[in-house]
């Protein structure tokens, strides 16, 4: 396994965390009881979520069809302005919560 490999698992594993801080806030607001004040819109963690899957799942598909040349990397994503392959756009709003 090679560091572009690496970095993509990375990357992988970042959104897996992320959709789990997506249902547990999904989770909270439906209740109706929670008392937590969130800095960022549902909205927008959704999009940005929804965005990273969509990437992500190109380069699955990609690798699963052998079409990718060599490996899936995390490097050949497109990366939100200022991330890197280990640290997506989704970190902001998964500690937004006050």
């Amino acid at each position: 396994m090679d560091k572009d490999e690496l970095l993509f698992l990375a990357r992988l594993a970042s959104v897996n965390t992320a959709l789990g801080r997506y249902i547990a806030r999904l989770m909270d607001e439906a209740a109706g009881r929670g008392t937590t004040t969130y800095s960022v819109p549902l909205a927008e963690i959704e999009d940005e979520l929804g965005q990273e899957l969509m990437q992500l799942g190109r380069v699955l598909v990609a690798k699963g069809t052998g079409q990718q040349s060599g490996t899936a990397t995390g490097t050949d994503l497109e990366l939100p302005a200022g991330g890197t392959a280990a640290t997506s756009q989704l970190q902001p709003w998964t500690d937004g919560v006050s």
